[in-house]
């Protein structure tokens, strides 16, 4: 295998690079607007898709909750039922 800078480039690549124009300065902006603009759009894609799929899980949650008596899945640890179990010295 040989290295880059032993290999000739040979006579139709040196006309090509004879042909080499500069880019204009706009490109650079342009491209950076390109790449935002789409990425704008798939963050609101995203938003679009989940924003509604949360809300209608919260409002079944609520509903399940309502229907279920207002009990959560959740232990209320701030209840006096649900505290360490009595020991023998406290029953005497």
């Amino acid at each position: 295998m040989t290295r880059d800078d032993e290999v000739d480039p040979g006579e139709p690549i040196r006309r090509l690079a004879d042909l080499e124009e500069a880019a204009p300065p706009q490109l650079r902006e342009r491209v950076r607007n390109s790449i935002r603009r789409r990425l704008l759009a798939g963050d609101l894609l995203d938003f679009s898709v989940f924003a509604p799929a949360r809300v209608l899980v919260t409002y079944v949650t609520g509903l399940f909750e309502a229907l279920m008596g207002g009990r959560s899945a959740t232990v209320d640890r701030s209840s006096p039922a649900s505290g360490p179990p009595p020991t023998s010295q406290d029953e005497s």
